[in-house]
């Protein structure tokens, strides 16, 4: 008779202890059913399967039944279980966190964090995350021609681009998005050429200020974060006045 065919004699629950006790780790799966449980301990090496028998409670002791006392041996290994190893808590070596804090440091640096202007959408992205190229090296530009002009249009040959994104060499930057659409031969859904192009602000609706662009506003944000500077007594109290007149004005 084979250790795993005595094994099978025992309920699942005493199989379960038994291996817990002697460290043979059995997935929650695997312990729905006996035959899966048995199947996981048909993996285990002799010395385990001879851990897990030594571990195994005797037949002819019962179990403590609900809401009454829990024996000595059963406490003794659910204590057992959760028992933490030699080298819990222990601190990490020198050469780890030295580690560690390298890749934050590589992870948080101006690089890492750097943005930049795609050529198509005009969406400030990620710089590592851009395909860096020259105009005429993009794919498929001439999707990018508008389907409708504007005389405030400022096309780069023939393309309408965002100009902020294309220094003097005439190279640029592309996002992911726009990048995977043009190479599909498809015209990016954020591309300024797909109808999303709006202009510059006019001067006179860049100076104004939050409640004069909530007096115009067709449509009313919910909320507005507002970061207040100088003395607090001072800021708190522009920023009741400003509500204030807000309030009285409409």
């Amino acid at each position: 008779m084979t250790a795993l065919d005595r094994l099978s004699k025992y309920s699942m629950s005493k199989i379960c202890d038994a291996c817990a006790l002697a460290g043979f780790y059995v997935p929650y799966k695997q312990r729905r059913t006996k035959a899966a449980l048995l199947e996981r301990i048909s993996t285990a090496s002799e010395e385990q399967l001879l851990s897990i028998e030594e571990a195994m409670v005797e037949p002819g002791q019962k179990r403590a039944h609900r809401g009454g006392p829990v024996r000595n041996d059963r406490l003794v290994k659910r204590l057992r279980q959760f028992d933490p190893s030699e080298h819990f808590m222990d601190l990490p070596d020198k050469d780890t966190m030295n580690k560690c804090m390298e890749n934050y440091i590589d992870a948080t640096s101006n690089s890492a964090l750097s943005t930049a202007i795609c050529v198509s959408c005009a969406r400030r992205t990620w710089y590592k995350e851009m395909h860096h190229c020259k105009v005429g090296e993009i794919a498929n530009l001439k999707l990018l021609v508008p389907r409708e002009s504007h005389p405030a249009h400022e096309l780069y040959e023939g393309r309408l681009l965002c100009p902020q994104a294309i220094n003097r060499s005439g190279e640029t930057h592309l996002c992911a998005d726009c990048e995977r659409y043009l190479k599909q031969e498809r015209l990016p859904p954020l591309a300024l050429a797909n109808n999303m192009w709006l202009g510059d602000i006019p001067v006179e609706l860049r100076v104004l200020s939050l409640p004069e662009r909530v007096l115009i506003a067709k449509y009313l944000a919910t909320a507005y974060i507002v970061t207040l500077m100088g003395d607090k007594r001072t800021s708190c109290r522009n920023a009741i006045q400003t509500n204030q007149q807000t309030k009285n004005h409409k």
